[in-house]
């Protein structure tokens, strides 16, 4: 009876965002708007099934402004880079095996881990292409008690019991550097294809990402979307609405993956792993944009991370509100 209800809650929450998203985008009205507060929720959970296994979840929450043209941070790069927006925020992650009921650690295909960290970055935009720079600190381990919280929400909600974090990934620091680049090499009335790179270096990850993606119906520039967190502007016109379906895929070669193979800085973890070097990623999913909040609703799947592993697939629900 628990689970049907939060299939149902689930369900629900859909239908509330859609039509929430809707009703903003039909009342617009022509205003400044020079913060955004930004939400991303991952989870397997939102494919109405009881699974909750790999990436099993990640939250983003972060506050976005756009930084006035006079500081020394805009001038960076060359004056054709026109918005500069910075970013504050907080992100949870949690990755668990396949059999995370079980306590058998000799079944798990990939160890536990989870991660509490803290962003802080600068995106720089103009109408063809975005580039992003994110600092991460925080802390990997037991230390941050996601263990004891997943036991007590999978208890609440009437899931299996989530076994076998006394094996998780063992305490260690997180610092990280991401970079990310997108590019539209082709734009058309409807239709725009974009390059995408992306790497991360640091205690946690090391890899590099290379991809391409494209949209189809309404959208604007790539540095002014809703899809790239771009809508945060000082001009932003009278009823700003967008309505597009978005497609992609990527590469992804692995140097490191701490989550995996266990951290280098502090005690050996119980329970590691061997991660695979190449990974393949795609996404399919629909973005809506108004004047004060825009959304989008993601399908992602991703190829086995370690040679164990099955492949992965997860919903991200995007959300973003203007100030």
């Amino acid at each position: 009876m628990v689970r049907l209800y939060l299939r149902v809650q689930i369900k629900t929450a859909y239908v509330t965002i859609l039509f929430f998203l809707a009703s903003i985008v039909a009342n617009g009205q022509d205003q400044k708007k020079m913060e955004t507060l930004h939400l991303t929720v991952d989870n397997d959970a939102f494919l109405f099934s009881e699974t909750d296994w790999y990436y099993s979840s990640g939250i983003y929450a972060s506050y976005r402004r756009v930084i006035n043209q006079e500081s020394a941070l805009v001038n960076l790069f060359p004056k054709k880079q026109k918005k500069v927006i910075r970013t504050v925020g907080i992100a949870h992650q949690v990755y668990t095996p396949m059999l995370f009921s079980s306590p058998l650690v000799q079944l798990y295909d990939r160890p536990h881990a989870a991660i509490l960290r803290f962003d802080y970055g600068l995106s720089y935009a103009n109408a063809r292409s975005v580039f992003s720079v994110l600092g991460s600190l925080g802390w990997m381990g037991p230390a941050i008690g996601t263990g004891s919280m997943l036991v007590w929400f999978h208890g609440a909600v009437g899931w299996k019991t989530p076994r076998g974090w006394e094996y998780q990934i063992s305490n260690s620091p997180v610092v990280q550097l991401s970079l990310d680049w997108k590019r539209t090499f082709y734009s058309d009335e409807g239709i725009d294809f974009s390059l995408i790179a992306e790497g991360e270096i640091g205690t946690v990850f090391v890899n590099s990402t290379a991809g391409l993606e494209t949209r189809v119906g309404k959208f604007l520039p790539i540095g002014h979307s809703s899809r790239f967190d771009q809508f945060t502007d000082s001009r932003v016109p009278k009823k700003l609405i967008e309505l597009f379906l978005v497609l992609g895929g990527s590469f992804e070669y692995v140097f490191y993956n701490a989550t995996i193979e266990g951290g280098f800085i502090g005690p050996d973890s119980p329970h590691v792993e061997t991660p695979t070097s190449w990974i393949r990623n795609a996404h399919f999913g629909l973005g809506l944009g108004g004047n004060r909040l825009d959304g989008m609703l993601l399908l992602n799947y991703r190829s086995a991370t370690t040679r164990e592993a099955s492949r992965h697939k997860f919903v991200s629900i995007k959300l973003n509100y203007r100030l």
